[in-house]
């Protein structure tokens, strides 16, 4: 990806967060920073500061709408897409994507701009003023027009401005943002055109970030009681960060890039802490080679999960042959033998029995991987496969997973049921593990 060429932006002024709200009046911002990446485009500046605009600030693109900066009660910010504000006086250069500065009132209209412009999930934003993500980017130590990856499949790149504009709009302190930088991360180097995939597709997936090391403490990471609900600010606002970055600056908005049949409670973000310090066993990242101290995240795509009970089973046998049956008899069998992974996140009193009966992941892995199929011949009859049943299909094992290694376990989850929850990990994205860099690193 050829490293951007628009020169460092001074303190006061910051980036747009979107890339404009329809494809065919494409994003002023998306423009702009494509211009600054590759020679075949470019965009415009405005040539002067003009009355309510800050010097060096502003840009409009003939490939989209005018971006805006405003100022709420004199502070700089953001903003992108389309926009009836005056504009000034614009040339066009390949060396800027800079937005002008507007004034706003106050605070609530500029959230109900954020509305108006299409740069929200449904629900109200924090106004991305300049302070806010210069902010942002201090603590992860990295200039606005960084290039953090692009997406060739959508000819969209992003910028630390862009993801730093998206994460304060989620609420996001900076103290979070490397987790949201490491989860980006783990995805272009997956498979850049992943970005696309993960809304395009029309099975309504979701993205999953699993955190371990020192950062959980460090950010309050939710890791027990409530683990999957709303009530935690870093679990909330990372997973809502990284959707509005796929909205604003991916255009993967329902009905338009974002494809879901019937949508997902996910695509608000699912971020979740493991609970290394209740847990049997070593930590996950410690099982793939990471050393404990370090900090990671494990990025997939997923489908909605579902909670598993076992209340009244005794025996290890008994809960993992219940998890087991949950994964064989999933809604998407569809997708068995087709690179699929699982993700089974033990809850606490499950974990407590089978650390007493000396399970080791390991063993469950193997337990789980020979008995969690499926006959070819009942997939078959459920419209899970195709053709017609033939001789040999009941006999015909359709297995879940490819290999045990393919059964992701984490401990996590409060001390207050006998409850386990269970993910299938679409293949668009099969788990991926990477370090998250520490702040200002």
């Amino acid at each position: 990806i050829p490293a951007a060429t628009a020169p460092a932006r001074p303190s006061a002024v910051t980036a747009v967060p979107d890339a404009g709200r329809h494809r065919r009046s494409a994003p002023g911002i998306a423009a702009a920073f494509i211009s600054a990446s590759l020679s075949t485009r470019r965009c415009c500046a405005p040539a002067k500061p003009q009355s309510g605009y800050a010097q060096g600030a502003g840009g409009d693109c003939p490939y989209g709408a005018p971006l805006v900066k405003w100022r709420v009660n004199n502070r700089a910010g953001i903003a992108g897409g389309n926009s009836t504000a005056p504009r000034p006086e614009f040339f066009v250069t390949s060396q800027t994507r800079h937005a002008a500065a507007h004034l706003y009132p106050d605070s609530l209209d500029a959230i109900e701009e954020c509305y108006r412009r299409g740069w929200t999930d449904g629900l109200p934003v924090t106004p991305p003023t300049a302070d806010r993500v210069q902010a942002m980017l201090d603590g992860a130590g990295l200039a606005p027009d960084t290039v953090l990856g692009a997406v060739p499949v959508r000819r969209r790149s992003l910028t630390a401005e862009q993801a730093a504009a998206n994460a304060v709009m989620a609420g996001c302190l900076p103290p979070y943002f490397p987790v949201v930088l490491a989860t980006l991360r783990a995805l272009f180097e997956h498979d850049p055109n992943c970005i696309h995939e993960v809304s395009a597709v029309t099975n309504s997936t979701g993205l999953l970030t699993i955190v371990n090391g020192p950062i959980r403490r460090e950010i309050e990471l939710n890791c027990t009681d409530n683990l999957f609900s709303p009530g935690c600010r870093a679990n909330a606002t990372i997973g809502r960060a990284l959707r509005l970055i796929f909205i604003n600056v991916f255009e993967q908005r329902p009905g338009v890039l974002d494809r879901g049949c019937m949508g997902s409670l996910t695509k608000f973000g699912v971020v979740i802490g493991e609970d290394e310090e209740n847990s049997p066993w070593e930590p996950f990242h410690v099982s793939l080679g990471y050393a404990a101290e370090q900090s990671t995240v494990t990025v997939a795509t997923i489908q909605d999960p579902s909670m598993h009970g076992n209340r009244y089973g005794t025996t290890a046998e008994s809960l993992l042959d219940s998890i087991a049956d949950g994964m064989a008899s999933h809604g998407l069998g569809i997708y068995f033998g087709r690179g699929i992974k699982w993700v089974w996140v033990v809850g606490h009193w499950h974990s407590e029995l089978l650390g007493r009966l000396r399970w080791t992941r390991r063993d469950m892995q193997e337990y789980l991987y020979e008995r969690a199929w499926r006959s070819t011949g009942q997939l078959k009859r459920l419209g899970m496969a195709n053709g017609p049943v033939e001789p040999g299909d009941d006999a015909a094992r359709r297995m879940t997973v490819a290999s045990p290694d393919d059964i992701l376990i984490v401990k996590a989850g409060g001390d207050s049921g006998i409850y386990s929850e269970l993910i299938m990990n679409y293949y668009g994205v099969p788990a991926v593990t990477t370090a998250v860099s520490p702040a200002g690193g």
